[in-house]
């Protein structure tokens, strides 16, 4: 069999990698070197050449999946044979498969709705051609970071014999399998295909229907111990409800489950347009109930009135809680004056995951805007947000987050009506100080928001000065839909995954088209840009366009802190401007009050103290960081970030023995955390304990896979415990990932650096300078530069980047 590893050609095709094996063949990354795109090359294996029915089998995928042209299909370019291989070209899709996205967790109901509309569509196309796809499992349907769904893999395709004649000149050829062998998927099987025998597009319909109840439940709908058994299950038994596992699914969409799960196939759906037609009527419906559509151009009403009204209550909500605070410390001036509050988490109590970020956004809001009032002590949104869903006692909450009152609440929408029911509870008389419940009309919401503002402000003018009033009543945008898809940016943004990402940016984006002059969306952008830059995407790709994001915010609005915050982590991280960024950062610690007050009073900014550390353990100062650090946890001992954080400023400070006793801190509070992780084998290998930072990188990829920077840290720990030959294949793993996706140079850098290979390391600094890599920022201090740190050409490679 001709060579297909990386670099190899197969006609004007240059293999970059293999992806994996598909229904009828391998499949690898490629480059068509005529039209300069990357496609998936699906290629025959070499052990079932001259088996005339497999041959004809992968023939068939070809042109069954050539016979269609629908955008929720991966399309074929071209089928050939070079060297004596079959192979077929087609479209490389980006994204995750659906499989990974469900891993376990039902999918918001919008989501679900969403993709399976453009499922449906696919096999309606398929369907209409006369293709039966036949094995339509999570892992065939590729979701895109648009969102957007695409059906992969035909290699089991039965096509009618019309069909292949349009396009073949062979008058006829076979079906792909005979009744009586089974072939496909077991646990997405319709009950005809799993006995072998005759199917239809019903068939289909039947194992989208298994997707359908795993994508709202997280869960298979038949599964057994064997094989057999789950055959069994499949013909005799019906799947558990669907409301057990998710009891927010809207009803008419289990009933649609049920009807596609029918053992009888005359009881199913009978074509893929039914289904579609009922999946795009439920669209519609949960649309108009529980989200506003973003339509651009004319607004309806209905689309503002839940926004402006969000606005309106949490005005309300801060302003009477901020009252409360002053008359109560005006009556009792004494030391039993309440001057902390945490916010816990508002219930979305819509039974709709779709308004998960509305409850979030909500909560966000009221801990920023409290964290204005001069001596109120406000836990930050990272301590109360690990109480998500939680029912620990008030009181237990009180003493751990080391507060006296605390804010619940819980938000519902029923069609035009938001209700929003808040209590605010002084735990230490276990008494209610003050509780409301809005339920709102959309009628004359617009007008009455700047009325009950006004009357806020007023009763609040006594006692806060007039910037802080400002601070407390200001809206950064009159865009009701510009405000939402910010607050669903934001949401997106916090999970950190590369997904997420890239869905805040488009949220961002959307809101900037919605609002221009929406500062906080722009500085948004730049956020998310930066963090895409920092750990998953090339940073001459993204930040440029985060520090543009930030310099738009800071022209709209100067006095923008978080806008300050994106432009200092842009000069830091890309520019390398580092009096620049200590400016910006200064600027924003003057402008923003809570922000400036982070350490002595307040934590609730979080992200941005991080960054405001680690410029500092860039700086070579980490005792500085470490002692922001130490008093910010006096503050918030259970803040996660502020932990690992402390973990990596003791490493930078070479406190080895007390940088492993915080990432040990930091993996009670969450085991899961990578960080912690990388911080604490770190460690280990400067006290040479190899073998615990090999065990500590191991359990890491487990959790992470391969990811490069734990591949890194994993191959350096190989390299010092003179493991070279396992070192150098994570340097081979790297290379080979490089080939498909951006990995950093300076990744593959440290490996070599660890094994002695102290020219093959320099050379790839050199590349990770000249791709503006974020380790650069980190040369003058990181300890795994040390063997090296004497070379002529790191001392100029410092120089370069600006260090000295």
């Amino acid at each position: 069999m001709p060579d297909l590893s990386p670099n190899s050609t197969l006609a004007h095709y240059t293999i970059l990698s293999r992806l994996g094996a598909g229904g009828m063949g391998e499949v690898y990354l490629a480059e068509d070197t005529q039209l300069n795109r990357r496609v998936a090359l699906k290629i025959l294996p070499e052990d079932v050449v001259g088996d005339r029915d497999r041959e004809r089998r992968f023939v068939h995928e070809a042109r069954a999946a050539a016979a269609l042209n629908h955008s929720n299909i991966a399309h074929i370019y071209q089928v050939g044979e070079s060297d004596g291989l079959h192979f077929i070209a087609m479209e490389y899709v980006e994204g995750t498969p659906l499989n990974l996205k469900i891993n376990g967790h039902p999918l918001p109901v919008d989501e679900i709705v969403a993709l399976a509309c453009q499922i449906a569509a696919a096999l309606e196309e398929a369907h209409s051609k006369g293709i039966v796809h036949r094995d339509i499992k999570p892992a065939n349907i590729m979701v895109t970071p648009r969102g957007d769904a695409k059906l992969l893999d035909f290699g089991l395709a039965k096509i009618k014999t019309e069909v292949v004649e349009h396009h073949s000149s062979e008058a006829s050829t076979e079906l792909l399998t005979t009744p009586g062998i089974v072939m496909g998927t077991v646990m997405y099987m319709s009950p005809e295909q799993a006995l072998g025998q005759s199917m239809d597009s019903r068939s289909d319909i039947f194992s989208f229907g298994a997707v359908l109840y795993e994508m709202t439940t997280g869960r298979l709908a038949f599964s057994g111990q064997t094989t057999t058994e789950t055959i069994d299950r499949i013909g005799h038994s019906q799947p558990e409800a669907v409301s057990r596992f998710n009891p927010s699914a809207p009803a008419e969409l289990e009933r649609m489950i049920r009807k596609c799960l029918e053992k009888d196939k005359e009881r199913r759906y009978q074509t893929a347009h039914e289904l579609l037609v009922d999946l795009q009527n439920l669209k519609r419906d949960t649309t108009d109930v529980t989200e506003p559509r973003f339509v651009t151009g004319v607004t309806s009403k209905r689309t503002r009135r839940p926004v402006a009204l969000i606005g309106m209550v949490l005005i309300i909500v801060v302003g009477l809680i901020t009252v409360y605070f002053y008359n109560y410390r005006n009556r009792d001036a004494g030391p039993t004056a309440i001057e902390s509050i945490a916010v816990l988490p508002l219930v979305n109590a819509s039974g709709d995951p779709n308004m998960e970020y509305l409850s979030d956004g909500i909560t966000e809001s009221i801990i920023n805007s409290l964290s204005q009032v001069p001596d109120l002590r406000v836990t930050p949104r990272v301590a109360v947000f690990r109480y998500k869903g939680r029912g620990t006692d008030l009181q237990e909450i009180a003493r751990a987050l080391g507060v006296r009152s605390i804010l619940t609440g819980k938000v519902s929408q029923i069609g035009d009506t938001l209700s929003i029911q808040t209590d605010l509870i002084d735990t230490s008389k276990q008494t209610q100080l003050w509780g409301q419940k809005y339920n709102r009309k959309a009628s004359d919401v617009l007008t009455l928001e700047g009325d009950i503002a006004d009357e806020i402000a007023r009763k609040l003018a006594v006692k806060l000065t007039g910037d802080t009033k400002t601070q407390l009543t200001k809206q950064y945008t009159q865009d009701v839909e510009a405000y939402q898809l910010y607050l669903k940016g934001r949401y997106n943004w916090k999970k950190y995954t590369k997904d997420a990402l890239e869905q805040s940016v488009s949220y961002f984006q959307q809101a900037i088209e919605r609002d221009p002059r929406y500062a906080l969306a722009y500085s948004g952008l730049a956020d998310a840009y930066a963090v895409l830059g920092y750990m998953y995407r090339p940073p001459k790709e993204v930040f440029p366009k985060a520090k543009t994001a930030a310099e738009a915010a800071l022209r709209i609005d100067d006095n923008l802190a978080a806008g300050h915050i994106s432009l200092a982590v842009c000069k830091l991280l890309y520019d390398w401007d580092w009096a620049g960024a200590q400016r910006e950062a200064q600027r924003a610690k003057e402008l923003d009050a809570s922000y400036a007050r982070a350490i002595e009073i307040n934590t609730n900014y979080e992200d941005d103290h991080h960054f405001y550390c680690q410029a500092l353990d860039t700086l070579g100062k980490p005792e500085e960081s470490i002692a922001e650090m130490q008093r910010a946890l006096e503050l918030d001992p259970l803040s996660l970030p502020i932990n690992i954080e402390m973990g990596w400023s003791l490493y930078i400070a070479r406190k080895y023995d007390e940088a492993i006793t915080q990432c040990r801190k930091a993996f009670e509070l969450d085991p899961t955390f990578v960080s912690s992780y990388a911080c604490l084998s770190q460690s280990y290998v400067q006290k040479r304990l190899y073998k615990e930072a090999i065990e500590t990188m191991l359990k890491a990829r487990q959790m992470a896979g391969d990811d490069s920077g734990v591949l890194m840290e994993l191959g350096y720990a190989y390299a010092f415990n003179g493991q070279k030959d396992q070192a150098l294949k994570i340097v081979d793993t790297l290379k080979e990932k490089s080939t498909h996706e951006y990995v950093d140079p300076a990744c593959i850098a440290l490996v070599y650096v660890a094994l002695g290979q102290k020219d093959e390391g320099l050379n790839w600094l050199s590349k990770a300078f000249d791709a503006r890599s974020p380790w650069m920022t980190w040369l003058k201090v990181e300890p795994k530069f040390d063997p090296v740190r004497s070379d002529e050409r790191f001392t100029d490679l410092m120089k370069r980047v600006g260090i000295s």
